[in-house]
């Protein structure tokens, strides 16, 4: 007689295997699912008197949104016009307002595609180093209702960072 058992080992080892199947068989998948989050970082520009506005959204969300509201024809963002007009979009759905409740008018700088984000640039002009701060952000809470805007303000080696939703009011930042 040999010294193992060799039908109990194969019993063992099957009824690991079944075992390990059987649990694997029964893993619930995950799918990841990318979030609605768009961010805008805002600085001041010393040197120009001007407070800089950099806006990072995802081109799909953008696309989406704007053909949605038939302001695009074609699902494109890589085309100048289409930029321009998700620049002129953001100035309506993003505003910033000074100490004494004023809006600081944004001009639009230009847009830039980076991967699957586009950047959207702009500069306000203000008189002096800004006293106070609040800030407006709707960037596509009209499409999306779980969007979520990140704006992160760094104004006189201050930061702060503020998180709007759908219907959010104007926060004041400082």
């Amino acid at each position: 007689m040999p010294p193992y058992d060799y039908a109990m080992i194969s019993r063992r080892l099957f009824t690991r295997f079944a075992l390990a199947a059987a649990a694997l068989s029964t893993a619930v998948p995950a799918y990841a699912h990318r979030q609605k989050i768009s961010y805008t970082d805002i600085e001041w520009l010393a040197d120009s008197s001007e407070i800089g506005v950099t806006h990072r959204i995802h081109m799909h969300d953008a696309v989406k949104a704007l053909v949605k509201q038939g302001k695009l024809d074609s699902p494109t963002l890589t085309d100048l016009r289409s930029q321009a007009i998700l620049a002129l979009h953001l100035k309506t759905q993003f505003a910033l307002y000074g100490q004494d409740e004023k809006r600081i008018g944004l001009d639009v700088l230009g847009a830039e595609i980076q991967g699957s984000d586009i950047f959207i640039f702009m500069t306000g002009k203000v008189d002096g180093t800004p006293k106070g701060l609040s800030i407006f952000c709707e960037i596509l809470h009209a499409t999306y209702a779980s969007q979520r805007n990140h704006v992160t303000v760094n104004l006189q080696g201050e930061i702060h960072t503020v998180t709007f939703q759908a219907k959010d009011p104007v926060k004041t930042v400082f």
